[in-house]
């Protein structure tokens, strides 16, 4: 190989460039993301739980427990799913138009339910 064709090998664009970047900067900021999404669910959903509580019992309700697990967390990151991932197939059940989300849909209603 002459020193020329491995210089226009190496060449980077500045569309490449840009790409490159983007990857890199989301490759190192989505750990912090998935950190902070799921201390702040954890942390509301902990005190809106609370204050249900306080504020069944200060109007005289019977409700006084609250769901064990991660609900909040499990249904933050079911709207997060939906709202980020695109569909990948479309398909109809009876009446129903549904795609391929719907089974994760399912799955976390399942889940809940338990």
């Amino acid at each position: 190989m002459s020193a020329s064709q491995s210089s226009a090998s190496l060449e980077v664009t500045d569309s490449q460039s840009v790409w490159l970047n983007a990857q890199y900067w989301v490759s190192q900021s989505h750990p912090v993301f998935a950190q902070s999404f799921l201390f702040v669910s954890a942390v509301v959903s902990s005190l809106v739980s609370v204050l249900a509580l306080v504020l069944f019992r200060a109007l005289g309700s019977d409700i006084n427990r609250i769901p064990a697990g991660p609900t909040a967390i499990l249904l933050g990151t079911v709207y997060q799913f939906s709202r980020i991932v695109p569909a990948s197939y479309r398909f109809r059940i009876g009446p129903f138009n549904l795609s391929n989300k719907a089974f994760h849909f399912l799955l976390a209603i399942q889940v809940q339910s338990c």
